[in-house]
């Protein structure tokens, strides 16, 4: 049997299925069973026979000419349902957007997928609206990213969206990884459409943080022909670095002609790598062992009973010198007591 790759509607994912079928091309429409149901793919690739099949479903069969009327037939499904979904939702205030709808090739089940600001108790809402449209319904609820994978749309590049294409993990992109790149950090150019920033700052993040091991930090303390100077930039790929000192003007030079500190001894920059991330381990470990002393100091203060001495003068639940005062006659007066018991004369007499 060969194996091919499928993909579906709304996914980047390529799932592998087993087939029987002869001359199938990337491109071509087939019919498999997935875990949400009966639904049309379209070939991504095909590969050589493989021994190794276990787990791997077969495909039904090629996309007939009935199954692809089928297929147009449950796209126009799918509006009708997404707009009787929010105007439900309307009627029940709850605040869900709808983005789009899939119908299964055999109408079994209708998926949904909607954006909120917060996690929203709907079982009610599907009940409703399973009564409603006489199938079952499954809600999904997506992101930013999501609904811009979904539609698709041309980027900045006059291309079309990665996450819409080829990119299937949603690996987070931070302003670290654009700063590792020495880019400037304009938001207008670095956010997609999305809202959030654009996937492919994260293509040459690995490259970057490579080229950029032996070179000192922006506003290190580096050693250049014997006078202590401040990094103003650098660039790894000229293998420059930009310094400047007391005695030294803004001046680029040549990686290998500064040196780094470390631990009071300067060193060649070429070659720095291993024993600077030790020092930088080492101070990472320190300060978050002073951290951890600082919260479990100020926990114990916290947790420490003390006495606060009264405010004269001051209205409040706060006694009075004179109650104090009073207080301390009935102690003394206990005492003596404890101290001195009662004799014949001093108790009470016996009514009976």
């Amino acid at each position: 049997m060969d194996v091919v790759g499928i993909k579906f509607r709304g996914s980047n994912k390529v799932y592998h299925f087993l087939t029987d079928e002869i001359g199938l091309r990337p491109g071509d429409a087939v019919v498999a069973l997935t875990e949400k149901g009966i639904d049309i793919g379209h070939v991504t690739y095909t590969t050589q026979k493989v021994e190794n099949t276990a787990g791997l479903k077969k495909l039904l069969r090629r996309a007939t000419a009935l199954d692809l009327i089928r297929f147009h037939e449950n796209m126009a499904l799918e509006n009708v349902a997404r707009v009787e979904a929010q105007k439900l939702t309307d009627s029940m205030n709850l605040q869900m957007q709808f983005v789009v709808a899939c119908y299964n090739l055999d109408r079994s089940k209708v998926t949904l997928y909607f954006m909120a600001e917060k996690r929203i108790d709907f079982r009610e809402f599907v009940r409703e609206l399973s009564k409603k449209l006489h199938i079952k319904v499954e809600l999904w609820q997506i992101g930013q990213r999501d609904e811009t994978r979904l539609f698709g749309g041309i980027g900045p590049c006059n291309k079309v969206f990665c996450c819409a294409t080829f990119l299937n993990s949603k690996e987070s992109v931070t302003i670290k990884d654009a700063k590792c790149q020495r880019l400037d950090i304009n938001p207008q150019k670095k956010t997609g459409m999305c809202g959030k920033l654009m996937c492919c700052l994260k293509y040459e993040v690995d490259t970057y943080k490579e080229a950029l091991q032996d070179f000192p930090e922006d506003g290190e303390t580096v050693l250049y022909s014997g006078q202590e100077c401040k990094v103003q930039s650098v660039n790894p790929f000229a293998r420059t670095a930009t310094v400047t000192g007391p005695e030294v003007s803004i001046v680029t030079v040549k990686i290998e002609e500064i040196s780094r500190n470390y631990h009071g001894e300067w060193i060649p920059a070429i070659g720095s790598y291993e024993k600077m991330s030790e020092q930088k381990a080492e101070r990472a470990r320190i300060s978050f062992e002073n951290a951890e002393l600082a919260k479990t100091r100020k926990k114990k203060k916290k947790d420490k009973p003390g006495i606060r001495p009264p405010h004269h003068g001051q209205s409040g639940d706060q006694p009075s010198q004179g109650q104090f005062q009073h207080q301390s006659h009935e102690d003394q007066a206990e005492q003596e007591h404890h101290n001195h018991p009662p004799t014949e004369q001093d108790q009470p007499e016996n009514p009976f």
